[in-house]
């Protein structure tokens, strides 16, 4: 319920001939396009630390 009344929010379902139907428009999807061209995840890799699990100190 809560997802159908999300999408219903957002114009993306209908309900036609008692059933929902999902509708995206081209302008939907354009709009979806250039949010998300807007968002560049940057990861400075110096930040990255990792070390392998050292499974010989696993409790018995």
């Amino acid at each position: 319920e809560d997802v159908i009344s999300t999408l219903q929010y957002l114009n993306l379902i209908n309900y036609y001939k008692g059933q929902y139907i999902i509708t995206i428009t081209k302008e939907v999807l354009n709009a979806y396009d250039r949010a998300f061209q807007k968002r560049k995840v940057r990861i400075d890799s110096k930040c990255l630390h990792w070390t392998p699990k050292d499974w010989s100190k696993r409790g018995k």
